[in-house]
């Protein structure tokens, strides 16, 4: 085996125990290793993980057999298990549109009404806490259909960060972990008069078991 050491070439034995390098008839313990070369093999095997990695469909891109239906939901088809199993979200929540949603992902926006208001010409915290509430319900029900109609809030805390200005706000929900029984979203109300964070969210929803 051959090593460089100052642009010459060394012999090193081939003894288990510590090699004695010869260099010009003189004793020598500095060393350059030579460069390591990745196996051709190992290139291989990553380039073909990566083709697999993305040429495999996500899980929630993936039809439910039973069902026939392909998820993630557009915003239309959540929208429209909202109205037949949620009706009383709009009372609760206000009127809202859903602009984006799956993937473990969801945008909403909430147009601004006078029953918002507080005090102070801002936005009411239970406003905002109802549309986190709405925006992580949304991403669960993009990516797993009508299977999680029965999924249900354990635990909800909101951060307000500003006092938002009498407008419009959007909700945008990011699923941080999705498990066999719960889910947990990070949520941003953000205010579409500014575009500042007016108020940051986490939410853990229980899903429904699964029936057999």
């Amino acid at each position: 085996m051959k090593y460089l050491y100052d642009a010459n070439f060394v012999i090193a034995t081939k003894s288990r125990r510590a090699s004695r390098l010869l260099i010009s008839g003189h004793q020598s313990s500095r060393l350059l290793r030579p460069e390591r070369r990745p196996r051709e093999g190992s290139i291989k095997q990553k380039e073909q993980m990566n083709k697999d990695s993305h040429s495999a469909p996500h899980a929630g891109n993936e039809p439910d057999s039973a069902a026939g239906t392909l998820f993630p939901l557009s915003p239309n088809q959540v929208a429209a298990l909202l109205s037949e199993h949620f009706a009383t979200a709009k009372d609760t929540v206000g009127p809202f549109e859903i602009i984006d949603c799956g993937n473990g992902h969801a945008t909403l926006r909430m147009p601004y009404h006078e029953r918002f208001a507080r005090p102070g010409g801002t936005i009411s915290g239970p406003t905002m806490f109802n549309l986190a509430d709405l925006g992580s319900y949304v991403a669960i029900l993009a990516d797993q259909g009508e299977a999680a109609i029965d999924a249900v809030t354990t635990t909800l805390t909101i951060n307000f960060l500003t006092r938002p200005p009498p407008a419009d706000l959007l909700c945008e929900v990011e699923v941080l972990r999705r498990g066999r029984r719960q889910t947990v979203c990070d949520i941003r109300i953000i205010s579409s008069a500014t575009g500042d964070a007016v108020a940051q969210a986490s939410a853990i929803y229980v899903l429904p078991t699964p029936q057999s």
